[in-house]
């Protein structure tokens, strides 16, 4: 039976998840951000118009995205909603990084799927994009 406490405590589980992804994003590797994710995630990063569908695709893009410098990423607004093994997190957040000398800013949205495999919250779907300027 699912509680009250029990899906606040999922839902505490999965915002740490999301900030386990954005300390992996700023670190220097890219082992770190992938071990966050499931082995049949699906990637539509922000960074490429190509879909990631298996763990060297995935691996590609972060191997990609992690030459910039100095990366951030900052959550502005986020809604959690927990399904039992699986939860998904949406809203937007703001990427920063340095390319060529300059401090690049990119305000983004998101939608991360996760499942609970071994205890552990795993990403098994990412969809992020740029916001449309208005």
């Amino acid at each position: 039976m699912v509680t009250a406490d029990s899906k606040a405590n999922d839902e505490k589980t999965v915002a740490n998840a999301m900030w386990a992804w954005r300390d992996a994003f700023s670190s220097t590797t890219t082992e770190k951000i992938l071990a966050l994710y499931a082995d049949d995630a699906f990637l539509w990063g922000t960074l490429s118009s190509e879909q990631r569908t298996d763990p060297e695709s995935v691996s590609d893009y972060f191997d990609r995205a992690f030459v910039y410098g100095n990366r951030k990423v900052v959550f502005n607004d986020y809604h959690i909603r927990c399904y039992g093994d699986t939860a998904v997190s949406s809203g937007s957040y703001t990427f920063s990084f340095e390319k060529d000398g300059e401090r690049l800013t990119i305000p983004a949205r998101f939608s991360l799927v996760y499942v609970r495999r071994d205890g552990k919250w795993l990403i098994v779907e990412q969809h992020s994009s740029v916001v449309p300027e208005e």
